[in-house]
């Protein structure tokens, strides 16, 4: 479906469907240039895990066409699921797509052209008759090229962006590591520690480091992988990939997209030849995107996965030096972090782009303050607990529920 917006501006609406072997070299070629990478928004990783992971609604697909120069080309791709009301936006909306792998959200932009696709795609979100009333992101770069497009279309449409959450999360710059960056991550003490457990590594055998990537990474390269992640807690749990097929089957089509590509990365710490550490990356642009790791727990005593990501940091500037930057797809807290020195903002939010929502959305916020202050009240279970009274009831309710 067409949706005729500015001069020289088209946005179409295509279902999965529609996304046959055409678009999707175009789409390539528009992440390969977008104002801000994400391979979370490569085809590489979309379409495997619609394909695999079969969400509960499938995504709405917003391209962007018009003509900058010579000839009508993609400008912009923006994928969402069509919502209705929730704990985050009180009015039907869309939402950025995100499965349960996806770690950063976000359009694909042209850089050539950022202002006028940007502003189409709020034009089609607020077109006449739209059922939708504002755009939600989940997990976007809370600073860079990306969110400043995205505020100031907003701002030319006089409304502004609701962070709801926002969290640091790890990068790493390899053109920043130098001889001194360790010490200025790490103490000498945490440094000395993970140095003593190598050389007992090295007791064990030869210890080697490597990088896989590009076409060298081969069927065996993700075995090895998939077989490390399948090992200790994971497995215990079922949380691996490959305690859940569908999972497996969509990381190892995404694997073999980004490889036939040039842009899978893997590391291995190897013992004797045998990895017993991996990490898997995808690389976007001129980036990369920390995907997941796994080692074998016979080796646990070595921390391999530590020492694995260790090594990283210690080869990245002769070895990755061509990219800008890796983003770790992590979490506040994560052990990356005693490793990788600077940090990004990631946030979560929305823009309320109807006139109702506008007017609704003060209103609704005020309230969603007041439940969240409510919900943090102690109740008298709670203050029993917390003074060591034997009158909490074994099995009380828990009456704080899920955050909003």
């Amino acid at each position: 479906m067409n949706h005729p917006q500015r001069p020289g501006i088209e946005v179409r609406r295509l279902s999965m469907a529609e996304i046959d072997q055409p678009f999707v070299s175009e789409w390539l070629a528009l992440e390969a240039r977008a104002i801000e990478p994400n391979a979370y928004m490569s085809p590489h990783f979309v379409l495997p895990a619609l394909r695999h992971l079969r969400p509960a609604t499938l995504p709405i697909f917003v391209a962007i066409y018009g003509n900058p120069g010579t000839g009508t080309r993609l400008l912009g791709l923006g994928i969402f699921t069509a919502e209705g009301p929730t704990r985050r936006f009180p009015l039907p909306h869309l939402r950025s797509y995100r499965c349960v792998h996806s770690y950063v959200t976000g359009p694909l932009i042209d850089p050539e052209a950022a202002e006028s696709a940007v502003d189409a795609l709020f034009d089609f979100v607020d077109k006449p008759g739209s059922p939708w009333h504002g755009l939600v992101f989940d997990n976007r770069n809370a600073e860079g090229p990306l969110a400043a497009a995205l505020d100031a279309a907003a701002s030319r449409r006089g409304i502004t962006w609701v962070g709801l959450e926002t969290f640091s999360q790890a990068i790493l710059y390899p053109a920043r590591i130098d001889d001194q960056y360790l010490d200025r991550v790490m103490s000498r003490k945490r440094q000395k520690k993970l140095q003593r457990a190598y050389r007992q590594l090295a007791e064990t055998g030869a210890v080697s480091w490597h990088v896989i990537d590009g076409r060298e990474v081969s069927a065996e390269t993700v075995e090895t992988f998939l077989e490390l992640e399948n090992s200790g807690w994971k497995k215990e749990n079922g949380s691996s990939l490959r305690c859940r097929p569908a999972h497996e089957a969509f990381f190892t089509e995404m694997c073999t997209g980004f490889a036939q590509d040039g842009r899978a990365l893997f590391t291995e710490l190897r013992v004797d030849g045998r990895a017993i550490a991996s990490t898997s990356n995808f690389l976007s642009g001129a980036a990369a995107f920390a995907f997941k790791l796994g080692w074998d727990p016979d080796f646990a005593k070595y921390a391999p996965g530590v020492l694995n990501e260790y090594l990283l940091v210690r080869h990245a500037r002769e070895r990755l030096g061509s990219l800008s930057y890796i983003d770790s797809g992590t979490d506040e807290g994560s052990f990356i972090e005693m490793l990788w020195a600077d940090k990004t903002p990631i946030t979560t939010g929305f823009y309320a782009t109807s006139r109702l929502a506008r007017i609704l959305i003060p209103f609704w916020m005020r309230l969603r303050g007041l439940w969240r202050r409510f919900r943090r009240r102690p109740t008298a279970s709670s203050r029993a607990a917390a003074s060591g009274s034997d009158e909490t009831a074994p099995g009380a309710v828990d009456r704080e529920g899920p955050d909003a």
